[in-house]
């Protein structure tokens, strides 16, 4: 009995198409870059906001500082594309 694709390139009966490897290789890439960053950034950093002075991880501070601009990004876009009320 022979195969057209092999056992590891099929997903629930269904063979993976060229996208789908892609992807996960594209998905795998991303990972591995982002463990390496966390790898590196382990050690504690002082930051200080207006009065406050926090010790953390720098790659929660790294973390924070993504979700901050997501959410900045997407304030502005809800603002500037939102129907304008007179």
């Amino acid at each position: 009995m022979s195969t057209q694709t092999s056992d590891v390139a099929r997903t629930s009966g269904r063979a993976m198409g060229p996208k789908t490897i892609i992807k996960l290789v594209a998905t795998a890439i991303v990972a591995l870059l982002v463990l390496i960053v966390i790898i590196q950034n382990t050690e504690h950093v002082d930051t200080h906001v207006l009065f406050w002075e926090f010790n953390m991880p720098r790659v929660v501070l790294l973390f924070l500082t993504l979700v901050v601009g997501f959410a900045m990004g997407i304030t502005a876009a809800v603002m500037y594309t939102s129907p304008r009320r007179r």
